[in-house]
């Protein structure tokens, strides 16, 4: 028996979600039947309120060819990411009729058995089902901060690309949900499958999203966040001391880490090391200076621990991140 994949279609959906997903269970039937010589392992549809045609963010429109109604036994249900960039979307989606029907009819499902994923804010709507409660999770780096103050019983851990729960599994930003189809097709299908629609979609593997996060998004709503990242980029040459930062934001330590950690997500140390990471990434792409120097000009001592953290926070040598002869 196929396993059966219903793709959630709600007003303001990704488009590029919904398309990149159907496209990569597609990829995944072809290649299973054309290459593995197997039957087609997955049946899709497309799952809505109703089957009335469905307003994308971008405007694009998808027709739903099931209704919730009429769904009532999958193996596997992926929310799309829906758009929501900021708390006041998040309010406004969250307060939805059809996205409240949608997120009790995702909580039945995953009760019966269903194993449900997301990505990008549209984990926002797992939450409110209630299917994050003591798991860990992830999503569009940015919002991760959001998702733990409004639900605070859910792990989050935003730096992650795909994290899996109990039958729940989320990933990052927009386009982490090629990311998280992969991990499904893995863990479906089997990693074989996976690695040959990864190849054919000419897709690598990404288990962090924390370099591609823009450290200034992160501070934007705080005061004290923009005071702490001023000072920072300042003294980014030298040692990091709470008490400076502290004086230079007039907090206390207590208070300064508290408001970091609402506005970033991260301790004080973890955001120092972020624009460490963001600030050495941009030198090494777009200059020539030695690692040594860069190292140097970012606050480390030598260019190994630039090149030790540097792996830890992206999997990448500075070799990776270096302009391309004839690029």
């Amino acid at each position: 028996m196929p396993i059966t994949v219903a793709v959630v279609a709600l007003e303001g959906v990704s488009d590029s979600s919904v398309a990149v997903t159907l496209d990569a269970f597609m990829a995944a039937n072809r290649a299973a039947t054309a290459l593995l010589r197997q039957p087609a392992p997955f049946e899709v549809c497309v799952a809505g309120v109703t089957r009335g045609r469905v307003r994308a963010r971008s405007g694009m429109e998808v027709t739903p060819d099931r209704t919730f109604a009429g769904l009532r036994e999958v193996d596997l249900v992926i929310v799309p990411g829906m758009g929501m960039a900021d708390p006041a979307e998040i309010d406004a989606t969250l307060g939805q009729p059809h996205v409240r029907a949608a997120c009790r009819w995702l909580a039945r499902r995953w009760r019966t058995g269903a194993h449900v994923a997301s990505s990008c804010s549209g984990v926002f709507l797992l939450a409110a089902a209630g299917l994050l409660d003591g798991q860990p999770a992830t999503t569009t780096w940015w919002l991760g901060p959001e998702l733990a103050a409004r639900f605070p019983a859910v792990d989050v851990d935003a730096a992650q690309m795909v994290v899996e729960g109990d039958r729940v599994i989320t990933a990052g930003a927009a386009l982490a949900q090629i990311d998280l189809v992969l991990r499904l097709l893995s863990r479906f299908a089997g990693p074989s499958l996976a690695e040959l629609v990864a190849r054919y979609l000419v897709v690598d593997e990404r288990p962090s999203q924390a370099r591609y996060a823009i450290v200034h998004h992160m501070t934007h709503g705080s005061d004290t966040a923009r005071k702490a990242e001023r000072w920072i980029r300042k003294n980014l040459d030298r040692p990091f001391r709470m008490a400076e930062l502290a004086r230079a934001t007039a907090s206390t330590h207590r208070t300064l880490g508290r408001r970091m950690r609402e506005a970033t997500g991260l301790s004080p140390l973890a955001f120092v090391q972020q624009v460490r990471m963001e600030t050495a990434r941009h030198l090494l792409a777009t200059t020539r200076i030695s690692v040594e120097e860069i190292a140097c000009r970012v606050g480390y001592d030598t260019s190994a621990t630039l090149r030790r953290v540097l792996a830890q926070h992206t999997g990448l040598r500075p070799s990776d991140l270096r302009p391309r002869a004839g690029g």
